[in-house]
């Protein structure tokens, strides 16, 4: 839902955008599974900062006790702190905040079930605010994108964190090879540290194709 404010005030000390430019690049999003979408690119900051984000595969679980599971991914390059979506698992699906281990395991909270021995992580771009950009934003986010082949509902959730913006969430029917914009809005309160990025999920596994878009917030 796109949410247009009458009489609201931009301020021009704390802003920032990411957005997408021709990209062309191919996701499999997972199936009723959170996939976070990386590759943007940095716009306008102003007390912000920007990550492109990064992805990995997963070669083992194991039971690190206290409520938590360790991942094993050579090189992940992730630190404390960062978000995660995780797919193509039977037990450990989901949108995560990890801990570093080292420099090849991070762990994450979770049910230890079984040594799944496969799986995919995506850190999707985010914008994350800095010192001093507390407040009120009004946040837009717009995309144009295609699906391969087949045809399905496709929903788009930005996050906050670890806690979905439901104000603006979106979804899409998509048929193969033909193009759908979506987008959405909401007023978010921000603190210091807090990371905004975008998912996607599908009611079937499909391969999107994601060319234009632009996520921006402005503190009102």
């Amino acid at each position: 839902m796109l949410i247009i404010g009458k009489n609201v005030n931009i301020l021009g000390t704390n802003h920032a955008s990411m957005y997408l430019n021709n990209v062309g690049s191919v996701f499999a999003i997972g199936e009723n599974i959170p996939t976070a979408l990386r590759l943007w690119s940095s716009g306008t900051l102003n007390n912000w900062t920007f990550s492109a984000g990064t992805n990995g595969t997963i070669s083992a679980f194991a039971d690190a006790g206290g409520g938590e599971v360790t991942v094993t991914d050579t090189a992940h390059g992730l630190l404390t702190g960062d978000y995660i979506t995780i797919k193509g698992t039977t037990n450990y699906n989901g949108v995560f905040q990890i801990t570093k281990v080292n420099d090849n395991s991070f762990k994450i909270t979770d049910t230890w079930v079984a040594n799944d021995a496969t799986g995919t992580w995506n850190q999707g771009s985010y914008l994350q605010a800095g010192a001093g950009a507390e407040g009120t934003y009004n946040l837009l986010w717009l995309m144009r994108c295609t699906e391969l082949a087949g045809v399905e509902d496709v929903t788009f959730i930005p996050y906050k964190n670890t806690t979905q913006i439901a104000e603006a969430i979106d979804a899409n029917l998509f048929a193969a090879a033909g193009n759908e914009m979506v987008g959405g809005g909401a007023f978010v309160t921000i603190v210091a540290g807090d990371r905004l990025w975008l998912s996607a999920q599908a009611t079937g596994a499909v391969s999107l194709v994601y060319q234009y878009g632009v996520l921006k917030l402005n503190r009102i």
